[in-house]
């Protein structure tokens, strides 16, 4: 990526800013040149799909990125000029490519692009990742528009680089948030800190921050940081020789006896709570492991097939820590937190 085809675009920008342009010329003049200055080859049908639909019954996706057989990225195109901050275009993005197990997704209407972690466990607003508009871009900015594109590049992004980049924008922003509500709020033990280190009254310390008037920028940080240790092995810490009791689920509670039972149950309410999700979810990336499937509509692709009640299968012969897995994966998919479902052991 150089910052000329940066430049260059927004020229062209400045040029149709004004005229009436639809979806294809839009794709055309902005969007396809900054796939291609990525790195991706929009000719190559491994490498980039257009209009892709992830199962028949779908929507298609503008443009489908794809790195070893499987859709990585999915990009929804917009016409010129649309909201991007649309919640109606920002849903039907998040909703299509967490059912198709596709992590990232880019939103754009080729001036204003908003990339989103479609699996973050968070709210809406905090699974937006970056955005930029290309009638903002200068000089001083441009260096922080390449890097972070060389993020989604070709090279960078089968390195998992995005990956790291992302750990480091979601907890540094959390910590961002925290502290900005601390003093909002005054809080009682932040004023208590500030006062023992300072040695001032706690209203001094209130009124001092008042009128400070502190604000924190929005942190972007796309430094990828190195790692020092990787662990070998993984920890056998967990469910592994435990048997399960009770899982909580949406406010119920059900007594089981096996990790099936739990895997079950969980299935079961989400087809209750979300049966459009949890039905999109069959024979979907997410759903497939490396050499098996877990939800299908056929009984033939899995190996311990139990019918749901929606007529569905799943694969109930997994180890206790692969149905755990299996079962936030599920929630994740439907678009609940992994959090929401809680599992009580009797050993």
């Amino acid at each position: 990526m150089n910052k000329e085809v940066l430049f260059k675009i927004k020229k062209k920008l400045e040029i149709l800013a004004n005229k009436s342009i639809g979806e294809a010329q839009t794709k055309e003049s902005f969007i396809n040149p900054i796939i291609s200055a990525m790195g991706w080859d929009i000719t190559d049908f491994d490498e980039v799909k257009l209009e892709y639909k992830h199962t028949k019954k779908d929507m298609p996706v503008d443009y489908a990125i794809f790195i070893d057989l499987n859709p990585k990225l999915f990009i929804e195109a917009k016409q010129l000029g649309l909201n991007m901050d649309d919640h109606k275009w920002i849903a039907q993005m998040l909703t299509y490519s967490t059912m198709a197990g596709v992590k990232w997704a880019l939103l754009t209407d080729g001036n204003h692009y908003k990339l989103y972690n479609t699996m973050a466990e968070a709210k809406l607003d905090e699974k937006l990742f970056f955005e930029w508009k290309m009638e903002e871009l200068t000089e001083d900015n441009v260096d922080k528009y390449i890097d972070f594109l060389n993020l989604l590049s070709k090279e960078k992004f089968k390195d998992d680089a995005i990956e790291i980049a992302w750990k480091n924008h979601f907890e540094v922003n959390k910590v961002k948030e925290t502290l900005e509500k601390l003093i909002d709020d005054r809080d009682e033990l932040l004023l208590k800190l500030i006062n023992k280190k300072t040695k001032l009254g706690k209203t001094v310390v209130a009124n001092s921050l008042n009128k400070l008037k502190i604000k924190i920028e929005k942190v972007y940080q796309p430094d990828i940081p190195v790692i020092s240790h990787i662990p070998t092995k993984r920890s056998r810490k967990g469910v592994t020789g435990k048997t399960p009791e009770k899982v909580i689920l949406f406010g119920n509670t059900f007594n089981v006896k096996t990790w099936r039972d739990v895997l079950i149950n969980a299935a079961e309410s989400l087809i209750k709570h979300a049966p459009e999700a949890f039905n999109k979810l069959a024979d979907s990336e997410m759903m497939r492991g490396a050499t098996r499937i877990y939800l299908t509509r056929s009984k033939n692709l899995i190996r311990a097939a139990h019918q749901l009640s929606n007529g569905l299968f799943i694969d109930v012969g997994l180890s206790a820590s692969s149905i755990v897995r299996l079962a936030k994966k599920i929630l994740k998919g439907c678009g609940y937190k992994e959090t929401d479902i809680e599992i009580i052991t009797k050993n």
